[in-house]
């Protein structure tokens, strides 16, 4: 740090961009002050080189150093490493900002457990442009269920909480992709989620005394059910969603369990319709 900090000093102290403006006498200073601190970056790019061989590599590269072998060694004395007449390369800005945008993302991708993250692979659905996709939607649709008693089975079997979080993660993911199929953005679904689960601890302790039994939960069939209406399947798909996310807040919250026994209840039959 220490030659990092001085090589910052002599450059600001002596000013070689105004010094080129002026006499011979000052312009061969400026000349001497650059070159110096062109070896004094090149000699910092040594230094960093075992912890970080990338950013090192990269220094080097912008002050043209064509064969590493030839600098690549702890010196005992400050040495011209680019002598005189060398010809730097392309500069550049070495490390880039992080911005607030990319840090929220970074939080988001990486909270959490590791067996719980939504694997970024080629699979992954872009949310970047939502349009509808019937015939994409038709299959997810499928493959939501398919998950969705894979979820189920687990739970039942009591099977181990890591292999239940990741079937849950893919489960999550499945319906993602299914809303955008559905020309859904779902970051703003999620946002009016995230507005329900804060008042569903107080919604849950209003509603314990009056929550139904399984067996009492009437669930309205649409008059197009069973249909080939489109707008019937769209409006299932809508509730199956919405019931979807109901199941989900009061697991979080811990809600009552003959609440829960209800909710997931009328969940399965509407996804049978």
């Amino acid at each position: 740090f220490n030659i990092s900090r001085l090589g910052n000093q002599l450059m600001q102290h002596n000013t070689p961009w105004k010094l080129v403006k002026g006499s011979a006498e000052d312009k061969a200073r400026a000349g001497t002050v650059v070159g110096l601190s062109a070896n004094l970056a090149c000699l910092l790019s040594i230094l960093i080189q075992p912890f970080m061989p990338d950013l090192s590599a990269k220094l080097q590269g912008q002050l043209g150093v064509t064969d590493p072998d030839t600098v690549n060694f702890i010196p005992e004395k400050m040495p011209i490493l680019l002598p005189s007449g060398h010809k730097i390369g392309e500069p550049s800005p070495l490390i880039a900002e992080i911005k607030q945008d990319k840090i929220n993302e970074l939080k988001v991708r990486y909270a959490g457990k590791q067996s719980s993250r939504p694997s970024p692979g080629p699979t992954s659905t872009p949310t970047t442009a939502v349009k509808a996709d019937p015939t994409l939607a038709a299959a997810l649709e499928k493959e939501v269920t398919a998950q969705g008693n894979i979820v189920r089975d687990l739970k039942a079997a009591k099977s181990d909480k890591d292999q239940i979080s990741a079937a849950v993660a893919k489960l999550l993911d499945l319906k993602k992709q299914l809303a955008i199929a559905q020309g859904v953005d779902p970051a703003a679904d999620s946002k009016k989620g995230g507005k329900k689960s804060g008042n569903s601890n107080k919604q849950t302790s209003q509603n314990k005394e009056a929550s139904p039994s399984p067996q009492a939960v009437a669930v309205p069939l649409p008059a197009a059910a069973g249909s080939s209406d489109p707008a019937a399947v769209a409006a299932l798909e809508q509730q199956v969603a919405a019931q979807g996310n109901v199941v989900r807040e009061l697991k979080a919250a811990k809600g009552d369990k003959d609440e829960i026994t209800a909710a997931v209840a009328k969940l399965l039959d509407l996804k049978k319709q």
